[in-house]
């Protein structure tokens, strides 16, 4: 009875991680998964769009702008556009004699220079759970300074972040908590900025609002174990019946 009991608290234990992700990802709101195509170019003389806007059912509110812009007027100086060709990814890069910025914003139909700050109605984005932001960051090669703004009802409010070489391949959280007033049940828009130095460049993908998970604890080195002992014994058990 006692081997049975140890036997069915595992069980349990297993169960009840697996239930936490199944919940965990029933949760999550998706922003923008990047999968439709826009390019936004400061060319540092006007002849291509530095502002466009798109329209998609994967983009939040339906409408995502996007905006370029580069400190020292270089020719082509700075990109900033999702590619929905190469498994969506969002990107700003700037070339060699310039720094600048990749602008996105998430407000509705409206002009892709301005914000309309309840351009999306007052999206609840915590569904009672969530707790952070999260997107994966695909590659960087320099230091990036990422600025994400939100707007509800009556406030705004602005969380920063430095991203690093060394993030490179990880999952990035900006948590709810790193906001000061906003009502996460009543966003009425979004807006990213990802700034970086002379020629540098970025690339994310999947941003979404989500529940930070909890950190993995290994089991102890004696569980596994245990449970092969179990196992051997249940074994022995059959024989002899």
């Amino acid at each position: 009875m006692r081997m049975l009991n140890i036997m069915t608290a595992v069980s349990a234990a297993v169960l009840s991680v697996s239930l936490a992700s199944t919940a965990s990802a029933s949760t999550v709101v998706t922003i923008d998964t990047f999968d439709v195509t826009s390019t936004a170019v400061d060319d540092g003389g006007g002849f291509l769009p530095n502002a466009v806007q798109v329209s998609g059912a994967s983009i939040l509110g339906g409408f995502r702008d996007t905006q370029a812009a580069n400190n020292t007027g270089e020719f082509l100086g700075t990109v900033a556009k999702t590619n929905g060709s190469s498994s969506g990814f969002l990107n700003v890069s700037n070339g060699a004699g310039t720094s600048g910025s990749g602008t996105f914003t998430w407000d509705g139909d409206d002009s892709p220079t301005s914000v309309n700050t309840f351009g999306l109605g007052g999206v609840d984005l915590s569904l009672g759970v969530n707790d952070s932001f999260a997107f994966d960051v695909i590659s960087i090669d320099a230091p990036f300074l990422f600025s994400l703004q939100l707007w509800d009802a009556d406030s705004s409010s602005t969380a920063l972040k430095t991203f690093q070489v060394s993030d490179a391949g990880t999952t990035q959280y900006i948590l709810f908590s790193e906001f000061s007033g906003i009502d996460f049940t009543n966003v009425g828009a979004i807006q990213l900025i990802l700034a970086g130095g002379n020629n540098s460049d970025i690339e994310i993908n999947e941003f979404s609002a989500t529940i930070v998970p909890p950190a993995t604890v290994p089991l102890p080195a004696s569980i596994p174990l245990l449970m092969v002992g179990l196992g051997a014994l249940g074994l022995m058990r059959r024989k002899n019946s």
